[in-house]
């Protein structure tokens, strides 16, 4: 008697060929085998300036007629995994065109490495699931508000929505739906300073409230010119800055300066910083940073573009004593101040109450700034379809795994594929058999007629269907001469696994099987 044992071992290498006759070599990891889809997504770390964690990383396809063609429309299917291709991380899509594929998503990736580059995958085509978006948890606690300024104006309360949770949301005044515009990062809002009345509004709450003494502001702008003489372009202030209270300033003023008001008002002597340094260019845009600490260090600091720059005039440290008054936010200017409107486009405005590092800012800037330079997007990968093996007498009768049977039985192998929702249109395989199994000429016999089975392993009885379908087709011959499988040098081969075999079809929703006979001597 010998041992069954060996069965497992027969198969030795596989292939595989799905649609467009492209390559899938089988994964080692899949999220779930509902999503029949994944890219992978590759992070360059030399676009990454220190190692972070929790990052929020801007995945930005202007077009993917793939992800079109396989996504839902609405892309709630879309889902993003870290780099053990399993675990789910969060994600927000701020747009998807199910027409062109293109995608604005951010994703928030655990950990980003300055050495080595990071992978995460992107999964798709699930045409049942609801949406697998995450927004909360993109963001890390110390963001208070995320505007991505995606909305079109209609001038009604929260119409800006912020992602964060903390329901710091935006409302325009003498917006409408002409003013969202095509942005750095899908759509944004352009302020016509002619309008003289142009801008948004950020209300009051102890969130915001919180960056009094420290803090981060951002966002992207496009200016459409230097500011006018004698004048200023306001980009965020506060809106008791100019009612007798103290509060921040951003602007851009017409003697080239960009400077912050930390604390403006403060009966103290007012506070603030400025450059010239700024590095602005009209009709470009620019990403902006500001930062603030009071406590400790009075520290402040300005970065455009991802660099850091010097300050003109920096008088923070003399008359920086208590905390701004916050109040309401208002960007792109205050009619307490009437020649001082914005002229121009804004993106994507976000405050954090902590001080955001220099590497956290620049791989920022590299990622929002050139979303194709800071990653590489893999090919469309299908999921790895399972070949189950399985052993039967000639009979029919199953033989379980680790059974034996006695020297010269002949006996049947059977190899199946249950090619579910059609996953795959070609298949290719090679079955190198042991050299304690003795292959029967003439034996190979090939199958595709059963339907799927409802688990990606059929039953019993299900299995037991498909032997007696294969078992009644016409046996094929053993030679490399076209036939759909052949025998030679030891090899099964279905496909092309040898030079003459073409890619097979197989149908879909199906089980596609082959069948062959050996004995053990």
């Amino acid at each position: 008697m010998k041992a069954f044992s060996r069965f497992p071992h027969v198969l030795q290498a596989l292939a595989f060929v799905g649609l467009g006759f492209a390559t899938y070599p089988a994964a080692a990891n899949w999220y779930d085998t509902d999503w029949r889809l994944r890219k992978q997504i590759t992070i360059d770390f030399n676009q990454v300036d220190a190692n972070l964690t929790g990052f929020p990383v801007l995945i930005n396809l202007t077009t993917d007629a793939e992800l079109a063609a396989s996504a839902q429309i609405d892309g709630d299917d879309i889902l993003f995994t870290a780099s053990d291709e399993t675990t789910k991380i969060a994600h927000e899509i701020e747009f998807f065109d199910p027409g062109t594929g293109e995608l604005v998503a951010w994703v928030n990736v655990p950990s980003v490495s300055a050495s080595v580059d990071t992978d995460i995958y992107m999964y798709y085509n699930n045409a049942t699931v609801g949406s697998q978006q995450d927004v909360l948890n993109v963001w890390d606690a110390n963001y208070v508000q995320v505007l991505h300024l995606k909305e079109a104006p209609n001038g009604t309360l929260d119409e800006l929505n912020d992602s964060t949770g903390s329901g710091n949301h935006g409302q325009t005044f003498s917006m409408g739906a002409g003013n969202s515009v095509d942005a750095q990062i899908g759509k944004g809002l352009n302020f016509v300073r002619a309008d003289a009345l142009d801008q948004f509004r950020v209300y009051d709450s102890a969130s915001l409230d919180g960056t009094a003494d420290e803090g981060t502001l951002e966002f992207w702008a496009s200016f459409v010119a230097a500011p006018p003489p004698s004048t200023y372009y306001l980009i965020m202030v506060h809106s008791l800055r100019f009612s007798g209270g103290r509060g921040m300033e951003h602007a851009w003023r017409a003697d080239d300066n960009f400077f912050m008001y930390t604390n403006a008002g403060d009966p103290g002597g007012e506070t603030w910083s400025g450059t010239s340094l700024h590095g602005f260019v009209a009709g470009q845009w620019h990403h902006v940073v500001w930062r603030w600490q009071r406590v400790p260090g009075q520290d402040h600091d300005l970065f455009t573009d991802g660099v850091s720059r010097a300050f003109d005039v920096a008088d923070n440290s003399a008359n920086w004593t208590v905390d701004a008054t916050m109040d309401d936010w208002y960007y792109g200017g205050n009619a307490d101040r009437n020649d001082r409107w914005f002229d121009g486009r804004m993106d994507e405005v976000r405050v954090s109450n902590i001080m955001r590092s220099d590497a956290w800012i620049s791989t920022e800037h590299n990622n929002q700034s050139d979303p194709d330079n800071f990653y590489t997007l893999g090919p469309q990968t299908l999921y790895p379809l399972e070949i189950v093996k399985r052993a039967f007498e000639t009979d029919g009768t199953p033989i379980p795994t680790g059974s034996t049977v006695p020297g010269f039985l002949e006996f049947r192998y059977l190899l199946y594929i249950n090619n579910q929702n059609g996953a795959r249109t070609d298949v290719t395989v090679r079955d190198v058999l042991d050299t304690a199994f003795q292959y029967q000429a003439g034996t190979i016999q090939v199958d595709n007629s059963v339907a799927e089975c409802a688990l990606t392993v059929c039953t019993v009885a299900e299995e037991l269907a498909i032997f007696t379908a294969v078992n009644v087709a016409v046996p094929l011959s053993d030679a490399v001469d076209g036939d759909v499988a052949s025998y030679a040098g030891a090899s099964i081969d279905a496909g092309d696994g040898n030079v003459t075999n073409l890619q097979l079809d197989i149908n879909a929703d199906s089980v596609w099987a082959i069948m062959f006979s050996v004995k053990m001597p």
